[in-house]
């Protein structure tokens, strides 16, 4: 099995767009008593952001990766601010920026606004530095492995 899921053989990580959009829907078992999504949800909706964008841009398939390639992108560290709260059946989105930070590390900076608001002001905003890992060393793994792998023409 491949976890690229399309025939990428003319892309180079250069031509990766930075920003990606994803929409979602606050659903009521998200809400906490006083009304406002629970915080854990929104480590959720962030990461299920970003693991669109490595779909859609990267054709990566997490598990396949991990299950093919014994490879993992795992989060060494974040940040969230919150600004407002969601509430049950608002629909937002989440706009996701990557930035690739020396040999081994990425950066996506995310921030989630309301679909329906009249200004631009995000709701949330979350950095969130990842590291690849090999999982049979334990070991971070460069990316020139991981572009040849992803990048490299499909046979």
């Amino acid at each position: 099995m491949n976890c690229v899921l399309a025939n990428v053989s003319t892309r180079s990580p250069s031509d990766l767009p930075n920003e990606h959009r994803v929409e979602f829907l606050v659903r009521d078992n998200e809400c906490d008593q006083l009304g406002g999504v629970n915080n854990s949800h929104y480590m959720s909706y962030f990461e299920h952001a970003r693991y669109q964008y490595l779909r859609e841009h990267l054709r990566v398939d997490v598990a396949e990766m991990v299950r093919d390639h014994k490879l993992a992108f795992v989060v060494a560290s974040c940040n969230i601010d919150f600004h407002r709260s969601l509430i049950a059946n608002d629909r937002f989105y989440i706009e996701s920026k990557f930035e690739r930070i020396g040999s081994r590390k990425f950066q996506f900076d995310q921030k989630i606004h309301h679909c329906d608001a009249k200004d631009s002001k995000p709701l949330a905003s979350a950095v969130f530095l990842l590291i690849s890992i090999d999982l049979e060393t334990g070991r971070a793994k460069e990316f020139d492995v991981i572009d040849k792998l992803f990048f490299s023409p499909a046979k």
